[in-house]
C-alpha cells in the first residue's frame, strides 16, 4: 500500500503554532481531537463475508475491513480490523424484495448510526433502548450501497429507451403457483432450436408455422389418414 507524503521533513501533529497560545485554542484542539478520533460518519469497506443465505431468508450481516488505514506518525499504513456484524442493504418493501446479497470482494459504502444498534435485529419492530452509550461507532454502522463494481455477467437492464433487457448466461427460470400473462401490442418473438410445452395448449387464433409442428407425437407437415379404400393417404401439402 502507497504511503502518503509524510516523511522525516513534514511529519508533524495536528496542534498548530497557536494550540498553546489560550486556554480557547487549547480547548479548541481538543475537541477536534476528540471529534476526529471518536465521531464515525461513513466510510468505505471490502466485504470479508456474509450471512445471508440468498431468496430463501431475510437479509444478513456482512464483517467488512475498512479501506481507507490509520497511519502512524511515518505515513506507515496500520493494520485494520475486520469489523464484524454489520447489516446490509436490500432492495425491498415488505415481503417484496430484489435479491442481490454482497460477496467477499466487494466495496461497499458503510455509514455509522448514531447509536448502539446491537438490540435491533430481524423482526424487531417497536422501539428497543441501544445496546450501551457508545456513539457514532463503526460497530453500529450499516452497508448503505457499494461502489467501484465489477463488470456483471448477469444483470437486469433498465434502459433509457424504455426498454428492459434480461441477461442470464446460464438460464431463467420463472416459478409461480398461478397463471403466467404476456401482453404484447405487437408481437411475441421467441427464437430458440426447440420449445417445449408440458400440458394443453389452447389457441384463439390462427397458427402460422415455417417449420413442423407435432402435437401428441403426430407431426403436423407429415402425418397421414387411412384412405377410403384402403391405404393412407399423403402428407398435406
Amino acid at each position: 500500500m502507497a504511503k502518503p507524503d509524510i516523511d522525516e521533513n513534514t511529519k508533524r501533529g495536528l496542534d498548530t503554532a497557536y494550540t498553546s497560545t489560550g486556554a480557547y485554542n487549547a480547548l479548541d484542539f481538543a475537541l477536534n481531537q476528540k471529534l476526529r478520533n471518536d465521531l464515525q460518519t461513513s466510510f468505505i469497506a471490502r466485504v470479508d463475508s456474509c450471512t445471508s443465505t440468498g431468496a430463501g431468508a431475510g437479509s444478513g450481516t456482512v464483517n467488512a475491513t475498512q479501506l481507507t488505514a490509520q497511519s502512524d506518525a511515518r505515513g506507515n499504513s496500520l493494520p485494520m480490523p475486520s469489523i464484524p456484524a454489520l447489516p446490509h442493504y436490500r432492495v425491498q418493501a415488505g415481503i417484496a424484495a430484489l435479491v442481490i446479497d454482497p460477496v467477499p470482494g466487494d466495496i461497499g459504502i458503510f455509514s455509522a448510526c448514531k447509536q448502539d444498534i446491537s438490540g435491533v435485529k430481524q423482526g424487531t419492530a417497536a422501539p428497543v433502548p441501544a445496546g450501551s452509550f457508545r456513539t457514532f461507532s463503526q460497530s453500529d454502522s450499516v452497508m448503505t450501497g457499494t461502489i467501484h463494481t465489477k463488470a456483471p455477467k448477469v444483470w437486469i437492464e433498465i434502459k433509457q429507451d424504455q426498454t428492459i433487457v434480461i441477461h442470464a448466461p446460464a438460464g431463467v427460470k420463472i416459478e409461480t403457483d398461478q397463471s403466467v400473462q404476456v401482453n404484447a401490442g405487437a408481437s411475441v418473438d421467441i427464437t430458440a432450436p426447440a420449445v417445449n410445452i408440458t400440458g394443453a395448449v389452447t389457441v384463439n387464433g390462427s397458427i402460422t408455422s415455417t417449420g413442423d409442428v407435432s402435437a401428441g407425437g403426430i407431426s403436423a407437415m407429415h402425418h397421414t389418414h387411412p384412405g377410403d379404400s384402403g391405404g393412407s393417404t399423403g402428407a398435406p401439402r
